[in-house]
């Protein structure tokens, strides 16, 4: 709840441009965060032995810093490729302020995992705790600035420092680790597939997720960009990042338990968790497809009524989406890598036909509808297919 009261705190310090400038950084950040590990940071709860566990950690870590050359000259293509995607204002904080956020998520969503395998559930709560009051704090106080820079972006960053520097805290790990290479190539030959697969699958994903508010603010401007990045990412979101995200380390943790055991317990956890989910989210979707405009023009003003006529179409999705994430790690804990690359590729075709003008040549509120219409159907057959993953012998 913080969260979402937070959006409708800092929503009227800034303009749509700047909301449609924060969609764009945060869409590249997504994206590239599914490399900044290599993967290896989703199998830290997978081997017996914790020495593995370190060495994989080890690799994580490695990889991170890889990420920020290969995100450097990412931002830098796109710059000089797409020039009207960014304003010019904005070059350095993008060519410096992206990889190093893809730095931070990186090396905290490894500690954060290697939290999750002691089952330090408290303190991973403190750390999204943390985060989220210093990004909300300093986004404020930037706003009422007026900073030249996006302040929402800067919010973003300090928020970021703050979630590692507690991680660190509470996992006493170091900043720095002296790999072996012995191990770490052991390591990484056996749990390679969630290099080769599951970044490439992840990496797929989170270009179909984000690369629509990348494609929308080129085509239609920052303007309803904004509206659009403020409708599915900061609100219809919230839900999917708060409560869902809680929710999925601790079932990950649960469901590698349940089926190691092969007793039956995987099925039954999986059916528990289905009925909570859904008994969550239901209402609030009902609520905003009835009354989108409404809310979004009582809470952040008549000109925020477009986002909301947005949110009608895009609240199905959010839905899905946050029965589905939690449920996805089913596909690591039976390391059917595989099928997700498979669906993740089937994502990105509908993204590229959907958003890229040339095929459909839509105009905003019809694309968005197709979006909506299209990505839901497709998610719930998805979730059909992990529901399945919930038998033994599956």
């Amino acid at each position: 709840m913080l969260s979402v009261a937070s959006i409708l705190v800092y929503t009227r310090l800034y303009i749509d441009e700047d909301f449609g400038l924060w969609g764009i950084f945060m869409a590249l950040v997504m994206i590239g965060k599914t490399i900044a590990c290599g993967g290896f940071h989703v199998c830290l709860m997978l081997p017996k032995e914790e020495s593995t566990a370190r060495d994989l950690l080890s690799i994580s870590y490695w990889f991170n810093w890889l990420t920020i050359i290969i995100s450097i000259v990412a931002v830098c293509a796109l710059i000089h490729f797409f020039p009207q995607s960014v304003s010019e204002s904005q070059h350095l904080l993008f060519i410096f302020g992206v990889p190093l956020s893809i730095f931070l998520e990186g090396k905290s969503q490894a500690i954060h995992n290697w939290l999750n395998r002691d089952m330090r559930y408290k303190e991973m709560s403190w750390t999204t705790v943390t985060q989220t009051l210093t990004t909300v704090f300093f986004s404020i106080l930037l706003g009422w600035v007026n900073t030249d820079y996006n302040g929402m972006v800067l919010g973003t960053l300090i928020g970021q420092f703050a979630m590692l520097a507690t991680l660190l805290y509470f996992s006493k790990l170091p900043f720095f680790i002296r790999p072996a290479l012995d191990k770490m190539k052991v390591a990484f030959k056996e749990y390679r597939s969630f290099f080769t697969l599951g970044v490439t699958g992840n990496l797929i994903n989170n270009s179909a997720s984000q690369l629509p508010f990348i494609f929308f603010g080129v085509t239609f401007g920052e303007g309803l960009n904004g509206q659009f990045s403020t409708a599915q990412q900061k609100i219809l979101s919230a839900p999917v990042n708060l409560v869902s995200a809680a929710v999925s380390p601790v079932f990950f943790k649960e469901s590698n338990k349940a089926h190691l055991a092969q007793d039956g317990s995987l099925k039954k956890l999986v059916n528990q968790l289905n009925l909570v989910m859904w008994a969550m989210i239901i209402v609030p979707v009902i609520v905003v497809m009835m009354w989108g405009p409404e809310i979004f023009a009582f809470v952040l003003g008549e000109e925020w009524v477009r986002a909301g006529m947005y949110a009608q179409w895009l609240a199905p999705l959010m839905g899905v989406r946050f029965v589905t994430h939690p449920m996805s790690y089913l596909l690591d804990v039976k390391q059917r890598l595989s099928a997700q690359l498979a669906f993740n590729i089937l994502l990105l075709c509908a993204t590229l036909i959907i958003f890229h003008p040339p095929i459909l040549g839509l105009d905003d509120f019809t694309t968005i509808k197709v979006f909506g219409v299209s990505f839901f159907s497709l998610q719930l057959m998805f979730l059909m297919y992990l529901f399945h993953l919930r038998k033994d012998d599956a």
